[in-house]
């Protein structure tokens, strides 16, 4: 207790500043529900990119499927997941400890996290200006943790002048608000740094089993983890060729620990996605097969910044031989290497994720060696720069936050689906299957992320644990349930290219592709061929291939396709959705 009194004394600005970030990250989610009134109906505002799917799997956890690798389907729920869920696993504690809902956990985490990584930023920044905690210090960690929580998007300086001018009118609340990754990435990656910089600094061994924990947590997204692993390596080299032994075999340590919790997965991995033979799963995962180098231009920059200032410090003869100089070299060597480590492997997982975590590690190393080499020579350009970064991270978090109104007319169309999820929640057993009849891909995707129910068809692309003949399947489905006729199939292929693409794509490349091109056509052809068959099946039988307890359609389901159907018992009606027993 009295060690958190002396903390918060003496970093009180910190953590008035963390809070602050905390709330600037909720405050968009409280706006928007003010700004609907009476039309609010209690769907929450989810604004980031698959944060459905994130939820989604936050319910299985909270439905007691701690090792399923399927949120969607009830057929999958024993199948081994290839990437564990350790991720949402720590994101969703709140609700597997003290039972609340997963909506109340994200909206909790939302400001929890974000606080969080602040101050661990703040931390590391300062151990390694390895500084007296004067006022100086703590003002250049508070910059760098500003500009991380609620300044990233800044590095992009044409996006950033597009929203900051009002000429960008699209919602761009901050990235760190998106439940899981790369938010549980980041504490898991900054708490890491700090734990390695304590085990090279401070003799206490017990820290190489807890950070080896910590790393073996990351893997279940690898971005960090490939960061976090790549520094521990690059520092035991550097540790081994300065001799000291002591803190080499420590941070060895550190990666056995970490091998043993993920060899399972490593194994699973190295089956399932890693080997050519199966490269269709692979490369729907972000696989792609690459011996060509990649440049990031952060990463870039601040090495040239790094190479300079050491020269600067050479010239001055100002020592640099420390360890805050590795650790920072490190930092930097790990972002090229996962950039860059296909050159030997031919292979690479997506890599324009990494940016999520160089762009904040690049912060780091440019705040320390602002600190150390511009400061004492040019402060009034130091002090200049500090005010800036602060200045235009709070300007930026505010016109962030105030970017919800963009996406409010979506919102409002949503709220309609409330008595749904709650009908689901109430009048259905735990891992029912529901088929939705809609022309969109809506209420698909939020079933399993709003209720405790699957989805027979899964909307395209969030079905990876399917095998491709349920896919293909799930789409003919899609097709039936929602009356579309052989005669009409072309114009549907042509109109819906992108959810054609969602279901079939075999590399991230097909499915972000929007033109007409020979993979699409040779794949329209053959949608066609099957769907004549298909068509003229018993679709009641065909439906009885896997689970199905409910239909859940847009307007009521045509009297062919209910005679079809065997009549099933339509049970609830709300806002022009109607909802039949299939059984």
């Amino acid at each position: 207790m009295d060690k958190t009194l002396s903390f918060f004394k003496s970093h009180y600005l910190a953590v008035i500043l963390a809070i602050f970030v905390g709330l600037i990250t909720i405050l968009p989610l409280f706006l928007a529900k003010w700004s609907l009134g009476p039309d609010y109906q209690g769907v929450p505002f989810i604004f980031s990119a698959n944060e459905d799917v994130y939820l989604a799997k936050m319910q299985e956890l909270a439905e007691g499927h701690w090792f399923s690798n399927s949120a969607y389907f009830y057929e999958y729920k024993k199948t081994p997941a290839v990437v564990p869920f350790f991720g949402e696993f720590i994101y969703s504690l709140p609700t597997i400890v003290f039972r609340i809902s997963v909506i109340s956990t994200d909206i909790l985490n939302k400001f929890l996290f974000p606080a969080i990584l602040f101050l661990l930023v703040y931390w590391l920044i300062l151990k390694l200006i390895n500084s007296a905690p004067q006022v100086g210090p703590k003002i250049n960690a508070i910059a760098g943790a500003l500009f991380i929580t609620l300044g990233y998007d800044l590095i992009d300086l044409k996006n950033a002048w597009l929203m900051l001018s009002g000429q960008d009118v699209s919602t761009k609340i901050l990235m760190w608000a998106r439940p899981v990754n790369p938010i549980s990435g980041a504490i898991l990656m900054f708490l890491f740094f700090l734990l390695i910089w304590s085990i090279i600094n401070y003799s206490k061994s017990y820290l190489s089993i807890i950070a080896g924990i910590v790393l073996g947590l990351m893997f279940g997204y690898i971005f960090s983890w490939s960061l976090s692993l790549m520094l521990c390596v690059s520092l035991a080299v550097v540790f081994l060729f300065k001799k000291n032994y002591k803190i080499f075999w420590r941070l060895l340590t550190v990666l056995f620990i970490n091998f043993l919790i993920t060899m399972p997965y490593l194994m699973n991995a190295w089956r399932l996605i890693m080997a050519k033979g199966d490269s269709a799963l692979s490369t729907r995962n972000g696989m792609m097969f690459t011996h060509a180098p990649m440049v990031n231009k952060v990463i870039l920059l601040l090495t040239i910044i790094f190479i300079l200032s050491s020269l600067f410090a050479y010239y001055k003869k100002i020592k640099i031989n420390e360890n805050w100089w590795w650790f920072c070299l490190s930092l930097l060597i790990s972002g090229w290497v996962c950039f860059n480590q296909q050159i030997i492997t031919g292979r690479t997982i997506w890599p324009y994720h990494f940016v999520q975590y160089t762009i904040p590690i690049s912060i780091v190393v440019g705040l320390v060696l602002f600190f150390r080499f511009i400061r004492p020579y040019y402060f009034y350009v130091y002090f200049a720069a500090i005010n800036i970064i602060i200045l235009a991270s709070l300007i930026f978090s505010f016109q962030a936050s105030a970017s919800y109104k963009y996406d409010l007319a979506e919102f409002r169309r949503m709220q309609p689906y409330q008595p749904i999820f709650n009908y689901l929640n109430k009048q259905t057993e735990i891992d029912s299957v529901v088929l939705v009849r809609e022309p969109t891909d809506d209420l698909t995707r939020l079933i399993p992320a709003f209720t405790h129910d699957n989805v027979y068809v899964a909307p395209g692309g969030y079905d990876l644990e399917a095998p491709s003949e349920r896919r293909n399947y799930n789409f003919l489905v899609k097709l039936k349930i929602n009356g579309v006729k052989p005669e009409q199939l072309n114009d549907y292929l042509t109109k819906n290219n992108g959810l054609v693409r969602a279901f079939y794509f075999q590399n991230w490349q097909e499915v972000f592709s929007t033109e007409i091109d020979p993979w699409f056509e040779a794949l329209a052809k053959d949608i066609r061929q099957q769907y004549d068959q298909f068509y003229n099946k018993d679709f009641y039988q065909e439906l009885k291939k896997y689970r199905l307890d409910y239909i859940l359609s847009t307007g009521p389901l045509e009297i062919a396709l209910l005679n079809e159907l065997k009549n099933p018992r339509m049970t609830f009606q709300s806002n022009g959705f109607y909802f039949y027993n299939f059984e």
